[in-house]
């Protein structure tokens, strides 16, 4: 688990990945909005 964040960096270093991530950064975005509202963060279920 604690090499979760240098696999990220190295994702993003990726010119592929890189690439993909672009395309669906719209797609990435909305997921991660869902997953945050999954989780409570979201404002949208009026939680502290």
């Amino acid at each position: 688990m604690n090499d979760y964040p240098l696999k990220m960096r190295n994702l993003a270093m990726d010119p592929i990945l890189a690439g993909v991530l672009d395309r669906h950064r719209d797609i990435l975005a909305q997921w991660i909005v869902e997953m945050k509202d999954d989780f409570g963060f979201g404002r949208k279920h009026g939680r502290q």
